[in-house]
């Protein structure tokens, strides 16, 4: 944009009068700008935000807030534009001003407004706002670049610190001269090859301060020749050996190389030079040179000896030969190879497999009783020869006759002036020893070093013949074990053969022939599946994976089958029990072996024994339904006994009838006693006997069992005393009815064994086992002798007949105690000394848990419950049993109505209305469990509330209460019923309602 040309912009325009908007919408309109409008401050701010403007004419008085506060929020919003504010005011104070520019204005108008007064104000603050935007811009793009230029220094210082680090610590030595030839680089390497500390190098001419040969070190270069004077000139240097001789006079060899540097437009810049020190490697290249002559006669000798190895088999041409190398790349005049033997019941010796013949021959040969030097042992543990068996490490002797490790020489033995004896190795393991003597100059270590590759491979070589003999023995031990197999395998009783890996027989011994009906010569190579395990005994076929066989070939484990049928040649099948396993050498399978015999008579054996097996269980199912049967016929007649007992003890009655009547009803609630017990015994032998898990409080239970036990224990003049200790848990779970159970018998003996005396209850916890409760009955009384204490817990078993016939009892219930103690992870014994009381102990474990606030305030906790009469429905066709009930309701507030059998109380409940039936289970023409089944489904179909219907049974097995529930039953009473029972029952109902 050209500077003379008038700036145009957008200007917002904000005044809440109309006129003045439109007036000034005019002039700013008419000088080419653009105009957006607002009304309110609000709108002013709202507008900035949006879409800034290029200028503000804002006048102060608005009608929701104030121009300079609209001004002052704008520049909050927005603190690094620039934005001009101008703004309209009716007066023209020096104080109007003062708060236009404390605001953030940049003007005031006064009104009237006159237009060029507007139009000049305008555009010369657009041109000064653009002016500062343009200058902050070009500020911004310095200050961008200052940065970089100082960003770019301290990289440069950076990058150099990095190369004179890279440079320090290259181990080659670079030195870089200008274009004048003047040193301006070196780096720690080339100060150590051309000066030291005290004589450092300094910049300055190249070639003052060090002088350069040639490879030869003698003939010094010319300047020509020097390495940073051609690079100078152009030319380049590679990997050129010279000679550095400093100014200390140490002179180094090294690989020169050079070349010139250049900048961009190809100008030359100077020179750099950098040396390779080889001088260690020209050392070690010298070295090198005489250890490869050595190696190749090592290796040569090697070869030579591995080359016989595998030509002769005979180790006495070898290990001669190989002593024979030795001895000529060492020098020595005499020497020996020996294994190591170690026999079980001798110590470990040296046995001879080649001696030098040298000191051997002629008028030595009496050192040895053998005329064979090979062969000879030496047994002694001390000595040169044995030394570096013993410690397993080289041994130099270069005086042996004054080393303390020497025994001496046998007489006629030639003089031994030096000895070198090194342990011959393979695996780590020391399997002879090499001894060499008689070197001119001596033995010194490093002839361990150049006979290591020679004696590792004696090493190999005498291994080699040591698994040969190995093998070969192994070889033999393998025929003698077959021979023996086979001889074993022929006596054996039962059949036996051997599969290779793909099934095929390989071996079978004559009792699997016979068994088989056939001969070795049709089994061997054949298919052991398809021959004789083809089929099943009902003539279906046996496919190969169905086969345990084929199976153990697959799988590789071992298979063993009871119920299995093999084939006879003849078509007859008989069974056998048989075992397969794989044969796995070194984790290869190589076949299977296959041991089977015939179990003809175990099968008739086992058919005969499930034979009485079902007989057994169908005498335990007769005598489960015997005793389900007398049970219902014994509880029919107790119930109304019991029953009636119950109604009489109500009644007006003499003492001495009242007397006959107690005795009735005490009389007949022992027989029932006697009759749940039998139940008990016989349900836990049958295991059909099942306990509840369920939260009990086991203070309450046993308060609620001494409390119940108190008249009895009264009655025989006794005092009953419980004893619980302060920390039993709140709540536990388990069957708190057979913990009930328990105590009740315990208890109940403890008083009918104690006349006059005293019965104490105690609960604590056990001392030696953690969360277990122990429980204790004490009595006083009569006492158990040792030798019958154990009888106590067997069924029917009481200390002596005399008990029994002064006390009464089944012996049933300590039994059952025991088992339910039992069942509930717990022990019970007894205590006792003959004329001084009892203690009967058992233990509970501990499993805590809390009880529900039902549990803890009881049914009706939430205050006492209403109690309604109710209308029942009773079906039962026993007429004693209708008889009992009448009498039980005679004076309550129920009504009873009496059907005979199942369908008469149907028809009746679907015509009436009664809150509870009492429905007994064994009934004609319908049963109560069918009458219920079809009560249930009448209410379903009529959308009828569910009416209560309690079960009525003389059975009182968990299977007959599991099946009234099932049916549809609210609850399954069993019989006999007392009044109390019914009682709360119908309590229970009437309290809460159906």
């Amino acid at each position: 944009m050209a500077s003379d040309e008038p700036v145009m912009g957008t200007i917002l325009i904000v005044d809440d009068n109309p006129k003045i908007m439109s007036s000034l919408t005019n002039i700013v309109r008419a000088g080419g700008h653009s105009v957006r409008m607002a009304s309110t401050g609000r709108m002013a701010v709202a507008s900035c935000l949006a879409e800034i403007p290029d200028l503000v004419l804002l006048d102060v008085k608005l009608p929701d807030i104030s121009g300079f506060k609209v001004c002052r929020q704008i520049l909050a919003a927005m603190p690094l534009l620039v934005i001009p504010f101008i703004f309209i005011s009716e007066s023209n104070k020096i104080s109007d001003r003062v708060k236009c520019f404390k605001a953030g204005g940049v003007d005031l108008i006064a009104k009237p407004l006159a237009s060029c007064e507007v139009l000049a104000r305008i555009m010369s603050h657009l041109t000064l706002s653009r002016s500062i935007r343009a200058m902050a811009e070009c500020n911004l793009l310095l200050t961008r670049e200052l940065r970089a230029r100082m960003q770019a220094e301290e990289e440069a210082k950076r990058y150099k610190i990095f190369i004179d680090a890279v440079l320090d610590n290259i181990q080659d030595g670079i030195v870089a001269c200008d274009e004048k030839g003047l040193l301006s680089l070196f780096n720690q390497a080339a100060v150590g090859l051309h000066g030291d500390n005290d004589h450092p190098m300094r910049p300055g001419c190249w070639k003052n301060g060090y002088s350069l040969y040639r490879a030869d070190g003698v003939t010094p270069l010319q300047k020509e020749e020097m390495p940073l004077y051609r690079a100078l000139s152009g030319q380049s240097v590679s990997n050129e050996e010279m000679v550095i001789v400093s100014r200390t006079g140490r002179a180094r060899s090294v690989l020169a190389n050079g070349r010139a540097m250049t900048d961009a437009d190809g100008s030359r810049l100077g020179a750099v030079f950098s040396m390779h020190d080889i001088t260690e490697r020209k050392l070690a290249d010298a070295v090198l040179l005489d250890t490869k002559q050595l190696l190749e006669m090592q290796v040569a000798c090697i070869n030579r000896i591995q080359s016989l190895f595998i030509a002769d088999s005979n180790p006495e041409n070898v290990f001669n030969t190989l002593l024979m190398e030795i001895l000529r790349l060492t020098s020595s005049q005499y020497g020996f190879i020996a294994e190591v033997v170690q026999d079980t019941e001798k110590p470990t010796c040296l046995q001879m497999l080649a001696m030098s013949n040298l000191a051997w021959n002629g008028a030595f040969t009496g050192c040895h009783d053998v005329s064979s030097p090979s062969g000879q042992r030496f047994s002694s543990q001390r000595g040169l020869h044995v030394e570096a068996m013993i410690s397993g490490t080289v041994v130099i002797a270069n005086d042996p006759e004054n080393d303390p490790r020497s025994c001496g020489l046998p007489q006629g033995h030639p003089q031994i002036h030096a000895f070198f004896g090194m342990p011959i190795k393979h695996g780590g393991k020391i399997v002879g020893v090499l001894g060499i003597a008689n070197r001119p100059d001596g033995y010194d270590p490093t002839l361990e070093d150049f006979l290591d590759p020679v004696v590792s491979s004696c090493g190999l070589i005498m291994a080699g013949f040591q698994n040969r003999r190995t093998r070969l023995a192994a070889e033999e031990m393998v025929r003698e074990s077959e021979q023996r197999l086979r001889e074993i395998a022929a006596t054996l009783a039962e059949g036996l053969y051997v599969v290779n890996g793909h099934g095929h027989i390989t071996f079978i011994n004559p009792m699997a022939l016979t068994m088989l009906a056939c001969q070795e010569e049709e089994v061997l190579g054949k298919c052991a599946h398809e021959l004789f395990h083809n089929s099943q005994s009902n003539d279906n076929p046996l496919p190969g994976s169905s086969c345990s066989i084929c199976n153990v070939l697959h799988d590789q484990e071992s298979n063993p089958q009871h119920d299995e049928m093999f084939w006879r040649r003849d078509g007859s099948f008989f069974p056998v029990s048989m075992i397969a396993s794989p044969i796995v050498r070194k984790g290869e399978l190589h076949g299977a072996v296959v041991a089977f015999r015939d179990i003809t008579g175990r099968k008739q054996e086992e058919e005969v024994i499930r034979q009485a097996k079902e007989m057994a269980e169908e005498a335990s199912r007769a005598k489960s339904e015997f005793l389900t049967t007398m049970s219902h016929e014994i509880r029919t007649p107790i119930n109304l006994v019991l029953g009636l007992t119950d109604v009489l003890l109500e009644t007006d009655l003499t003492e001495e009838q009242r007397h006959y009547v107690e005795t009735m009803h005490h009389s007949g609630g022992a027989l029932l006693g006697i009759i749940n017990d039998i139940l008990d015994f016989s349900r836990i032998e049958s295991c059909q006997f099942q306990l509840l898990d369920l939260a009990f409080s086991p203070r309450a239970v046993v308060e609620e069992t001494v409390n119940l036990m108190q008249h009895s224990a009264e009655q025989k003049g006794n005092t009953l005393v419980v004893t619980l200790v302060h920390d039993v848990p709140e709540a536990i779970l388990g069957d708190d009815g057979r913990v009930r159970q328990i105590l009740i018998n315990l208890i109940g003996n403890a008083i009918k064994f104690t006349d006059q005396g005293r019965v104490l209850v105690t609960v604590g916890w056990h001392a030696q086992q953690q969360e277990v409760l122990l429980f204790q009955v004490i009595d006083s009384g009569i006492g158990i002798e040792q030798s019958q204490l154990e009888l106590l817990f067997k069924r029917f078993g009481q200390a002596n007949a005399s008990v029994i016939r002064r006390y009464g009892g089944t012996g049933l219930g300590l039994a059952i105690s025991r088992q339910l103690v039992g069942l509930m992870g717990g022990e019970i014994w007894v205590e006792s000394e003959f004329g001084r009381g009892s203690t009967f102990l058992f233990t509970l474990p501990v499993r805590r848990t809390k009880l529900s606030h039902r549990q803890i305030c009881g049914d009706d906790a939430d205050g006492s419950p209403t109690i309604r009469p109710l209308r029942l429905l009773m079906a039962e066709d026993f007429l004693d049993n209708q008889m009992l009930f009448q009498a039980y309701l005679k004076k309550s507030p129920h009504k009873l109505v009496i059907v005979n059998n199942g369908a008469e109380a149907v028809e009746l409940v679907k015509e009436e209305s009664f809150d509870l039936v009492l429905m007994d289970l064994q009934m004609p023409v319908m049963g109560g469990h069918e009458a219920t089944r079809q009560i249930r489904q009448w209410e379903q179909k009529s959308q009828r509330s569910p009416m209560v219907i309690i079960a009525l049974s003389a059975h009182a097995s968990t299977s007959h209460q599991e099946e009234s529930l099932a049916v549809g039953c609210n609850e399954h009473v069993v019989k006999p019923i007392r009044k109390r029972t019914l009682f709360s029952i119908l309590e229970k109902y009437a309290s809460h309602g159906r």
